[in-house]
């Protein structure tokens, strides 16, 4: 028996005991609360015929009447329910004895329900730094558990090859020499105070990178460039984009070497350029133009205003 059954049996046990002291022996269901204020949950609406009295008299009436101890750390009653908490040392002791007790194979039956869990999904512009690193900890950990509660689960990364940051990376490995990126590098490290970028693929590109930045915003023709390289992209251009996915490839090269030095892998890498290249998200643009919701700005930009859906 799993640590939860036993305290929806405590439960139980203890709302019996409680009613029989009250004079009622009859039926009742226990049930997951919607709110994260519980574990367990009582519901006195039913009760109301055979006691004669308000689902809320009922529930404080139980409530006072159930002292915690054993598993049940806490029972309170809010708005006709009679509300219990579990003890926190003992929900943790217990999982940790069911896993035990699995030989290594904790987990639950099958639900037959699908969750997909887009995590990560760092821009492949640079590496994954300690801020973004957060990501597929958390993403990876919440993928297991799920997995574990019996759900068939995919994990996506959306690989976000569009824009601005990412047509000026593809300008700098195309246009910026090793050695001069080596001499950023070297320059940003004691700029930084700190030793020079790993020799790795994303660190590696990230030092292009930072050059073409530069040059970008003190050379006009470099500007140019790159505006004439983010134009062609976003018109679907075969080629700029298959530049700029090889581009991103070779990044992400770099941050899954970094994910599996943490043991995650993912199952499914969406490009978001694909929506571009087939045209997809041109659709969706024309389609909203012609909504009563779209308008346009004094210079010309496209907008949606959601204010009637409350947003």
């Amino acid at each position: 028996m799993t640590i939860m059954n036993q305290f929806e049996e405590e439960v139980r046990s203890k709302v019996s005991d409680a009613l029989k002291g009250m004079g009622a022996d009859i039926d009742f269901v226990t049930e997951l609360p919607s709110v994260d204020t519980a574990d367990l949950a009582v519901p006195c609406f039913t009760m109301s015929k055979a006691l004669r009295k308000a689902p809320q008299a009922i529930a404080d009436e139980l409530a006072s009447a159930i002292q915690p101890s054993g598993l049940v750390a806490s029972v309170t009653s809010v708005n006709g329910y009679l509300n219990f908490c579990m003890d926190g040392g003992a929900l943790v002791k217990g999982v940790l004895d069911d896993i035990i007790a699995s030989d290594g194979d904790f987990r639950a039956p099958a639900t037959g329900l699908r969750v997909n869990v887009e995590h990560t999904s760092t821009n492949p512009t640079g590496p994954i730094h300690v801020g973004r690193a957060r990501n597929p900890i958390i993403g990876d950990t919440l993928a297991r558990c799920l997995k574990r509660c019996g759900h068939d689960v995919t994990t996506e990364y959306y690989v976000n090859d569009v824009g601005k940051q990412v047509v000026i990376l593809t300008w700098g490995v195309e246009n910026v020499p090793d050695d001069v990126a080596d001499a950023e590098a070297e320059e940003h490290a004691r700029n930084a105070g700190h030793e020079k970028e790993r020799d790795k693929t994303d660190h590696r590109l990230v030092a292009k990178y930072r050059v073409a930045n530069k040059r970008m915003e003190s050379e006009p023709e470099v500007q140019e460039e790159i505006a004439d390289m983010l134009r062609r992209f976003e018109a679907g251009d075969q080629e700029v984009i298959g530049t700029v996915r090889r581009t991103a490839e070779a990044m992400l090269g770099g941050l899954k070497e970094t994910l599996s030095n943490i043991n995650v892998s993912l199952d499914r890498y969406t490009w978001e350029s694909g929506f571009i290249a087939d045209g997809s998200a041109r659709d969706v643009v024309e389609r909203l133009k012609v909504t009563p919701y779209s308008g346009q700005t004094e210079d010309g930009a496209w907008y949606i205003d959601l204010k009637d859906f409350g947003i």
